[in-house]
């Protein structure tokens, strides 16, 4: 159907008034960009595309910084978009008015065409804060040139990579001192896996010779330090009390003592171990000629585990002090034990404290007459009655190394005081005497006295 002429002629002048002043509108946008912008979009710009997000942002920007510039009746800088159609019209049609001339133009008044415009120009702006984008790409590209950084940093530190690989919190303690020589780690709860990325450390450590782990439940991570330090050169010190180390951790200590050759110092009291580990503890002695200190104490070690340490002992030529306290040998164990130690002439300290064999003096005594390395003795609460101490004494004469003898709260009474006040005055080695919770009668208080006088530098402790 036909449109009437004069509607037409209306429309075709209106939509060609509207083209000029868009075209206008353009033009002025394109003058009114900031300098940046010109000067970011006047570089080659490498393709880009656009993200919808990105672009809704822009186009949201361009509008609100158009409306502000309409206020002062400038072209905003989000172009065509900030312009109202209906004014546009309005001016055209003002202008009609006034009878300027018009250049006629085909069509309707195309609303496309203006979104095609707008889109242009918006595209544009688009464009040159890629250019931005773009330039910043190189400050990015240092940032991760500095993760990188940070990362090689990570993995040349074997503690941290450990911890991030187990699954543990890093120890900060222990992390600023591994180049140092002495790292003291009581009571942290490290546990099997804390002990294992520590272990990672002691493999190649150059540095620390003294280490404290004790009390931190370790448990099984006791194996990975034993492997570990089948390996370490540095390490002189090691203290694992209080672990539970049992079976899985104390067979890897044991297996260690055949390969370190620079250990001197071992505490491993406190960790559960019975006759099994003390055995492999003796095989691995019969191969170490490097380990000076041994601590064995609070374990519960038998008659089976005492026979195996003795026996491995004997062909041992470097260990000097040995605590067996507080474990669970009897007669039958101690007296296999000393038997097999006899042989031993260089141990110098000897703990047998709290373990059930006060009724074999005998074997005491024997060990004592045989053994010349022997320096200090402790045989406290071993249950030692009259009978077993007058054998004891016997020994003491015989010996002519013994410098510290401790046999405090024993059930001793006068007999077996006075056979030690005797054997004591006859010695000329012994220094010092302990005794105490020992009840002594009016008439061992004589001897007692009497000794002290004789031998002015003897130490009696009560």
């Amino acid at each position: 159907m036909s449109r009437p002429a004069t509607t037409e002629t209306t429309m075709d002048d209106d939509a060609a008034a509207s083209r000029r002043l868009l075209e206008e509108a353009t033009k002025g946008a394109a003058k009114l960009k900031p300098s940046s912008v010109k000067d970011a979009s006047s570089k080659p710009v490498t393709a880009k595309k656009s993200t919808p997000v990105a672009k809704a942002q822009l186009k949201t920007a361009a509008k609100k910084k158009g409306t502000k510039e309409d206020k002062i009746g400038g072209v905003g800088q989000g172009g065509v978009d900030a312009f109202d159609l209906g004014k546009i019209a309005s001016l055209a049609k003002k202008e009609k008015d006034k009878g300027k001339d018009r250049s006629s133009g085909a069509g309707e008044f195309d609303e496309q065409a203006l979104d095609e415009a707008a889109g242009k120009t918006i595209d544009e702006e688009e464009d040159g804060m890629g250019s931005g984008e773009e330039a910043d790409d190189g400050w990015e590209s240092d940032l991760n040139d500095v993760d990188g950084i940070l990362k090689r940093k990570v993995v040349n530190d074997p503690y941290i990579t450990a911890c991030k690989v187990l699954g543990v919190v890093p120890v900060s303690y222990f992390a600023e001192r591994i180049n140092t020589n002495e790292i003291i780690l009581k009571h942290r709860g490290l546990g099997p896996k804390g002990a294992q990325a520590i272990a990672s450390v002691l493999e190649f450590n150059n540095s620390i010779s003294h280490l404290n782990l004790s009390d931190n439940w370790i448990e099984s991570g006791g194996a990975h330090i034993g492997r570990s330090l089948q390996i370490n050169r540095t390490l002189t010190f090691l203290n694992l009390s209080n672990n539970k180390l049992s079976l899985q951790g104390g067979a890897e200590i044991a297996e260690m003592l055949g390969f370190n050759g620079t250990l001197k110092t071992l505490i491993l009291k406190g960790n559960a171990l019975g006759d099994k580990e003390a055995s492999l503890l003796a095989e691995g002695l019969r191969q170490n000629s490097c380990l000076q200190v041994l601590d064995l104490s609070y374990n519960q070690i038998g008659d089976l585990g005492a026979i195996a340490l003795g026996a491995g002992l004997s062909s041992n030529d470097s260990i000097k002090d040995l605590s067996l306290a507080w474990n669970q040998i009897r007669v039958r164990g101690a007296t296999g034990f000393l038997s097999n130690l006899k042989d031993n002439s260089h141990i110098s300290v000897l703990s047998l404290q709290d373990n059930g064999i006060g009724e074999n003096g005998i074997a005491v005594s024997s060990f004592l007459a045989k053994s010349n390395s022997i320096v200090s003795l402790n045989i406290g609460r071993i249950r030692m009655n009259d009978a077993s101490m007058v054998l004891l004494s016997k020994g003491i004469e015989q010996n002519y190394s013994i410098k510290e003898l401790d046999i405090s709260e024993n059930p001793v009474g006068d007999v077996g005081m006075l056979a030690l006040f005797k054997s004591v005055l006859a010695s000329n080695c012994i220094k010092r005497v302990v005794m105490r919770h020992i009840k002594v009668t009016k008439e061992a208080r004589v001897k007692l006295e009497e000794l002290k006088s004789e031998k002015a530098d003897l130490e009696i402790v009560e």
